[in-house]
């Protein structure tokens, strides 16, 4: 090989730009991230705004009071970190020369001005939005101990508690022993806190616990109360959230040993309204 020095160069250049467009990549997704987040936030804000218009207990108006002003500070840093990416692209990227001359035929686009006369049509809009939200999903792991799949429905609360709001499970599913020798259909209600990105971890995650009663078992025969623990933490994904979650929970029949273990689930829902 004659010039093995220009060769290496060559290489190391390919290198670089393919280095470079990575990380250009990977700015672009972080920016997609990061305008989800924002728009996320920002519905997070404007629901609990609307439920401080019905609010007239001073310290839970303070409560929310509280939880919106955390939900904006973090807009901020997001919008701080937003703009640092858009100036990183801006310097690697060479914006052609463009020259717009003014004729009597064609004049610069002005956009119109706003007027009061597109107020109803806005208010119009707001009247059709729809209201009540709930999830729908479903789980499958460990839910004490016990091999299962669940289907759940979540639905909000109007409860909050300093950072956290609140919701209300609804799930059923089955479920069979480690030893496979019992299957149980179980029905479960649980209270849910859940925090904002920031609290316990970097992505949203919950607190939850709840009831559990045993419908159905082995020879048709009904079950008794049991109960769960759980925390998980969640994300954007698929449409919907994507989550996962731990804990502690007991199955019992009332005429056999309890079955008691570890939950370790993993689950997608998908909000509804209407």
């Amino acid at each position: 090989m004659k010039n093995p020095p220009r060769l290496l160069l060559l290489l190391l250049m390919v290198m670089l730009l393919q280095f470079t467009a990575f990380a250009q990549n990977g700015e672009i997704d972080r920016e997609e991230e990061i305008n989800n987040q924002l728009l996320k936030i920002q519905k997070e804000i404007d629901r609990l705004e609307s439920k401080l218009k019905m609010i007239s207990a001073p310290q839970r108006r303070a409560a929310i009071n509280e939880l919106i002003d955390g939900h904006r500070a973090r807009m901020k840093k997001l919008e701080a970190e937003l703009e640092e990416i858009y100036d990183a692209l801006l310097q690697d990227t060479p914006f052609p020369e463009v020259k717009v001359s003014a004729t009597p035929e064609v004049l610069p686009y002005v956009p119109e001005a706003i007027t009061e006369e597109g107020a109803p049509l806005e208010g119009a809009v707001m009247e059709n939005r729809k209201h009540f939200k709930f999830e729908i999903g479903g789980t499958v792991g460990l839910f004490a101990g016990a091999t299962g799949m669940f289907g759940e429905i979540r639905l909000p609360l109007n409860y909050v508690l300093g950072p956290a709001t609140s919701s209300l499970r609804l799930a059923g599913g089955l479920a069979q022993s480690e030893d496979e020798s019992r299957r149980y259909a179980p029905v479960n209600v649980d209270g849910v806190l859940n925090f904002p990105p920031g609290w316990f971890t970097g992505v949203e995650n919950y607190l939850g616990a709840g009831l559990n009663y045993v419908v159905l078992t082995s020879g048709r025969k009904e079950g008794t109360v049991g109960g769960e623990v759980f925390y998980g933490i969640e994300g954007e994904g698929f449409g919907g959230k994507l989550f996962g979650e731990m804990g502690w929970g007991v199955l019992r029949t009332g005429f056999t040993p309890s079955h008691k273990g570890t939950t370790i689930m993993f689950g997608y829902r998908r909000e509804w309204e209407f």
